[in-house]
């Protein structure tokens, strides 16, 4: 039997007040698997980092001279083909905002090898249908209300 192709495609969805750790955690496991002694088969692969705009998303610590932004390489509407996607969670992750990219999930999620969802992220996915009779777990918060964050 022939072993499965490795994703190599990976995309990052981001919207304003997402989690630092909920994307530089996961983005430190791509840099890994990037290096030769741990990457077998991850030689090559694409990162797309995905939002609603080009311009700098800002991350939960408003307010604060240190706040990490990320720029975009892609919008929601030209965003390359993807093999996983992954969703952060943050305190933004249940805004109305978020409506745009919660039809890029249910619309890209169909192709995908794997959608990967972080804390609150969750909530995305669950809002575009994916997780639909599939068991999920989130951040303890957002058990009690549908939209865990205004």
């Amino acid at each position: 039997m022939a072993a499965a192709a490795l994703p190599t495609r990976f995309g990052l969805l981001l919207y304003p007040q997402w989690e630092v750790l909920d994307v530089f955690g996961p983005a430190e496991a791509l840099n890994v698997l990037s290096r030769p002694e741990f990457g077998a088969g991850y030689k090559h692969f694409s990162l797309s980092i995905i939002s609603t705009t080009l311009e700098p998303v800002p991350a939960m610590a408003a307010g604060n001279p240190f706040q990490q932004a990320l720029t975009p390489t892609h919008t929601v509407d030209n965003a390359p083909p993807l093999d996983v996607l992954l969703v952060p969670g943050g305190l933004g992750s249940g805004s109305k905002d978020t409506d745009p990219l919660v039809k890029f999930i249910r619309d890209r999620y169909p192709s995908l090898m794997y959608l990967i969802t972080v804390c609150t992220g969750a909530d995305l996915a669950a809002r575009a249908g994916v997780l639909d009779g599939r068991k999920a777990t989130t951040n303890k918060a957002a058990w009690v209300a549908p939209t865990p964050f205004p």
